[in-house]
């Protein structure tokens, strides 16, 4: 029996290379072992075969039970060789004898069959691939879909067939390359024009902050640089370091794009955001490019050193036009504040005399009012005068009626009080001890020494009207008694004197009847 060993494995790959599926079956019917070697990277006679676009002989080998797809030590199986080679009929055989063949596994590094297939440029097999369900959009481990593969290389058409199948031409990698900085490193112009057609930016930017211009100006691609500035891209744009496209093209020497960049407007002075500062024409002075030094200076460019004194000069310039500036501005604000404040004063002047006009004006007004005013006052006052004259008076005429009620009543009741007792017999009412007892103090009163007393005491009280008294018993009055009534009389007069002089004239009946009183009193004496 005949057995495979790694000596003769090298005889099967040389009979699939030159597809003998005869003698493939005979030697896998006399393979004993059941196990089919593979060589120092891992693949297979069926990763030869499917390379080699012999479906024949891939279907033979397929039938057998023992051979299965295995992977290579990088994780391709030969399904992934057959599409990296472009190999359909192979494809097709694979898909038709195993239909549970993954067609979107993936290798270690996260290649897919289809992107083995955009990366070699297999028109074909992308579209066939595309037809069986693989994924447009797949990301390996450096998150490049086919279509960046594709782009890299340059393949026009497999690129138009991707996008076609729906790939974003707008994804970006771990390092935020799209596929438009991929074909300006390749310096593929008609692949730019392409993508930017599908609408991606020009001026987008990695994250580094570099463009597809400054791409393709590292590797001076003039015809991918000229479509790239056509479609608006921004010749000025700085990385995050401060470089520019400029700035490659002067470090690498290429006069060409030099030319090219500054026939776009691109300043030929931006500096680096570095310490150093550098300009385009420090990175041709670097590299010892005589060339571009030459048409750089042309232009005017110039060195971080040249800038340097040339901004100090200017600075020094810009101060003193500052401080000039300063002076006059403040000159003039001082000016204008003096001019403010005269103003102020004239305009508070007029209105102090617009005041004062209007002062002058309302004098007489004023005055006729004051005037008209005060003898409103006056005659308020004397009619509230009068209306206390009225009040009082009224008063006075009450306070007076009623003292004279009070004095005619308290006189009545004197001689009532008089007449009670003198009406009384002594012999009715009164014992003959209290008889004899009344008679001694009747002489003790008549007598000369006490008659006084009881004649000022009497005076007090208002003697009765003539009218009105009743007969008295007869007894003698001396001329002590004439003399008190006398005093009596005198003293009447005097109070009401003394009272005329605070009434007015409407107190005057009480003065007639005053004088009246004493007339009464000495006929009643009498």
């Amino acid at each position: 029996t005949y057995q495979f060993s790694q000596s003769r494995n090298v005889m099967i790959e040389k009979v699939f290379f030159s597809g003998h599926a005869k003698i493939v079956h005979l030697l896998l019917e006399r393979n004993i072992s059941g196990t089919i070697p593979s060589d120092s990277q891992g693949a297979t006679p069926l990763h030869y075969g499917a390379q080699s676009n012999n479906a024949e002989t891939v279907g033979v080998f397929l039938s057998h039970p023992s051979v299965k797809d295995e992977p290579d030590l990088e994780g391709r199986t030969a399904f992934m060789w057959a599409a990296g080679k472009g190999s359909d009929d192979v494809i097709c055989t694979m898909l038709a004898l195993t239909p549970h063949i993954d067609i979107n596994m993936a290798d270690k590094y996260g290649g897919t069959a289809l992107h083995a297939a955009s990366l070699s440029g297999h028109v074909s097999t992308v579209k066939l691939l595309l037809k069986k369900g693989a994924t447009v959009d797949s990301l390996d481990v450096m998150k490049h879909t086919p279509l960046v593969r594709a782009c890299e290389m340059g393949y026009k058409d497999v690129i138009l067939t991707l996008i076609k199948g729906s790939a974003r031409v707008n994804l970006v990698d771990v390092d935020g390359h799209t596929a438009l900085h991929w074909a300006a490193l390749g310096g593929n112009a008609e692949v730019c024009q392409i993508l930017m057609e599908s609408g991606i930016s020009p001026n987008v930017q990695d994250h580094a902050g570099r463009t597809p211009l400054q791409c393709a100006a590292y590797g001076g691609y003039i015809t991918c640089m000229a479509v790239l500035m056509e479609n608006n891209a921004d010749p000025n744009i700085q990385d995050k370091e401060g470089r520019t496209a400029l700035h490659w093209s002067c470090n690498n020497g290429y006069l060409d794009a030099v030319k090219l960049l500054l026939g776009y407007n691109a300043f030929p002075n931006q500096m680096e955001h570095t310490e150093e500062r550098y300009t385009p024409l420090d990175y041709a002075l670097l590299g010892g490019h005589t060339e571009v030094i030459q048409f750089m200076l042309e232009h005017g460019a110039l060195s971080i050193a040249a800038i340097q004194d040339i901004a100090a000069a200017s600075i020094q310039a810009v101060y003193k036009g500052y401080t000039v500036r300063k002076a006059f501005r403040e000159r003039k604000q001082l000016l204008m504040r003096h001019e403010q404040l005269r103003k102020d004063a004239a305009k508070k002047r007029e209105e102090e005399q617009r005041r004062r006009r209007e002062a002058v004006q309302r004098a007489p007004v004023d005055a006729a009012a004051e005037t008209r005013r005060g003898s409103l006052e006056r005659a308020e006052q004397e009619k509230l005068t009068s209306e206390d004259k009225d009040d009082s008076t009224v008063e006075k005429r009450n306070s007076s009626k009623g003292g004279r009620t009070k004095t005619k009543e308290e006189r009545h009741k004197a001689q009532r009080s008089r007449l009670s007792r003198s009406s009384i017999p002594p012999d009715q009412h009164e014992s003959p001890e209290v008889l004899s007892r009344s008679s001694t103090r009747l002489r003790e009163l008549l007598s000369p020494t006490s008659c006084r007393e009881p004649t000022r005491a009497k005076s007090r009280e208002p003697a009765p009207s003539s009218a009105s008294t009743p007969s008295t018993p007869a007894f003698s009055v001396d001329k002590t008694s004439t003399r008190g009534s006398a005093l009596l009389k005198k003293d009447a007069h005097t109070s009401v004197h003394a009272a005329s002089g605070k009434r007015n004239a409407h107190t005057s009946p009480l003065k007639h009847r005053v004088h009246k009183e004493p007339t009464s009193e000495r006929a009643s004496v009498k």
